[in-house]
């Protein structure tokens, strides 16, 4: 019979027991707290090493989770990481689950060994790194880019997502992206930048990575294995396999471990930041007790006909959640104030900051007729601007900040662009044309808006093509003529993307043939062609045929959709 406080303080030190010590039928204690902050032993009885089971040299021992407690709730999520012994000896922690319906509460065990050994690894000064964008069509439409896998065999056990001050809607719609990064959302968390106190990290106890906090609250929840001085590990399996990471590391309170049929978990609220997560590995994860790292800040306010109110909260830096993170948060703040599911139009202006770069200004526009979704196409804007900063061959900006204040209007106003007429189909150089373009209000009457233009001489002898669209059509009119972007830096890139154009606005474009030249992100159109051979050289540079020599605009009253054309022949001198 083991005496759990002796547990706990051999734990500290603890000594390791060799996998070849391990025999099916020994039995053993594991640690974990099951509500509030006590740490609790629950017993264990072996039934065989798994032996390269993860790889070669990766081992797990399978074992049968015995008692009231762990044979009513099964393996719970939120395990991860309880500390098992056997005899006094520290076999490994609890990482491991076999099957989501198993009939018994069947686990394995990492050794402990293989997670110690995870601080002995390299950290690094930057601690990001160049990773695929992923599909954000997917993410914005409550969908997982990969559905998870029915695996009947041993996975890691789910890390519980205590998740506050996102609307339950937005919780049912992120929630597939979530499960596909192995989290699984539950209520609890600690909104308002309010954290609930929490004792130190100890064996067995609770241990949260906060990756957001603030008015929203996002944090997974696992158990500490081990604490050596400064450094801990926790978990048994990788949180998300990041390497070397930079997230803030907090205690937690468990609010209660749910039973359920499909798989149990915890619910808890993070406690305050008492160091940084540095290491996100196979066998575990490691941190530093100290000061938690810098995140990135987010902050604005959100208006409507009942007043305004600013938010504030800040997201862990990681090599691919950072952009997607931000916009799981700005879409929470705007949805849960918000009457979702009746008509309106949601207004949104951003300022995306950063070191060593202009502030990237957007300015957009959505609405519908009971369309809950449009906190969710206003956040993922924004963060799809951030995730091209974030993830560069450049390395990220340094300093990111955002900034976001939407306003909600109850009446939906939308524009769809019908037709593009001009007063004469041929022109000479120095006449006056002008264009009308026809536009239909949904629920309303059509109505025209007119543009005027002088034809300049430069256009003389040649067939113009003429473009009225919405910011989006403008942006992909431009790069059809103007050629992709090819930036060089950070600063040359946001430079890029400062220049995309607001929704809301209404856009009249004239196209023409003519050599130039696309310089990283600079647009040098209709040089003399010996210019132009000239200037070329760099790998970044690249000649163009075309462009845009004439473009206006004009501010609408709300959302509009559409493009049209039309082409005015240009008589010679």
């Amino acid at each position: 019979m083991f005496i759990p406080l002796l547990i706990a303080a051999t734990l500290a030190f603890p000594l390791a027991m060799p996998l070849d010590e391990v025999k099916p039928g020994q039995k053993g204690q594991c640690l974990t707290v099951f509500e509030g902050t006590q740490v609790e032993p629950f017993d264990f009885v072996v039934k065989g090493v798994m032996r390269d089971y993860l790889g070669p040299g990766r081992h797990l021992t399978m074992v049968k989770l015995i008692g009231d407690k762990p044979e009513f709730t099964g393996v719970v999520a939120g395990m991860s990481g309880s500390p098992c012994s056997i005899d006094g000896k520290l076999l490994g922690a609890l990482g491991y689950a076999f099957a989501a319906f198993a009939k018994e509460p069947i686990a394995g065990i990492t050794p402990i060994n293989d997670m110690l050994d995870v601080m002995k690894l390299p950290g690094e000064k930057r601690p990001w790194k160049i990773a695929a964008e992923g599909n954000w069509d997917t993410f914005t439409q409550g969908m997982a880019a990969v559905a998870p896998s029915v695996n009947d065999g041993m996975a890691p056990i789910s890390a519980p997502m205590s998740i506050a001050g996102m609307p339950p809607y937005l919780r049912d719609h992120y929630s597939p992206w979530f499960r596909s990064m192995g989290f699984e959302p539950a209520g609890g968390g600690a909104g308002g930048g309010q954290t609930q106190q929490a004792p130190g990290l100890e064996p067995g106890g609770t241990i949260t990575a906060i990756l957001v906090r603030g008015d929203v609250s996002i944090a997974a929840t696992g158990t500490v294995t081990t604490v050596r001085g400064k450094e801990i590990t926790a978990f048994g399996h990788p949180f998300m396999g990041g390497g070397a990471v930079s997230i803030p590391m907090a205690g937690g309170t468990i609010l209660n471990t749910m039973a359920t049929q499909r798989r149990s978990f915890k619910m808890s609220a993070p406690g305050p930041v008492v160091g940084e997560l540095v290491q996100d590995r196979l066998p575990a994860i490691g941190g530093i007790l100290g000061e938690g790292p810098v995140m990135l800040p987010v902050q604005g306010t959100v208006k409507t006909p009942a007043g305004e109110d600013a938010f504030k909260f800040e997201v862990a830096r990681d090599p691919g959640l950072t952009p997607r993170l931000v916009a799981v948060g700005l879409s929470s703040v705007i949805g849960s104030r918000l009457d979702v599911g009746h008509r309106g139009m949601l207004r949104m202006k951003a300022s995306v900051q950063g070191d060593g770069f202009e502030p990237i200004e957007i300015s957009r526009v959505y609405g519908g007729e009971k369309n809950e979704m449009m906190p969710v196409y206003a956040a993922v804007d924004v963060a799809r601007i951030v995730a091209s900063l974030w993830r560069t061959p450049f390395g990220p900006a340094p300093g990111m900040r955002v900034e976001m204040n939407a306003e909600w209007i109850a009446d939906p106003v939308e524009e769809i662009i019908e037709t593009l007429t001009l007063d004469r189909s041929i022109a000479k150089p120095g006449d006056e044309v002008t264009a009308s373009i026809r536009m239909l209000r949904v629920g309303g009457k059509s109505h025209t808006e007119t543009f005027k233009f002088k034809v300049p001489r430069a256009w003389a002898g040649q067939r113009i093509d003429l473009v009225a669209c919405d910011a989006t059509g403008a942006d992909q009119v431009a790069g059809m003529v103007q050629g992709g972007p090819m930036p060089r830096s950070v600063k040359s890139l946001a430079r890029w993307i400062a220049r995309l154009r607001n929704a809301g606005n209404l856009y009249f474009m004239a196209l023409r043939k003519g050599v130039g030249l696309k310089s990283e992100v600079d647009d040098h159109a209709f040089l003399p062609g010996t210019a132009a051979v000239t200037l070329m050289g760099r790998p970044s540079q690249e000649l163009r045929y075309a462009g845009v020599d004439l473009e206006q605009s004009k501010k609408r009253p709300g959302v509009i959709e559409g493009i049209t054309t039309v082409s005015l022949s240009v008589t010679p001198y």
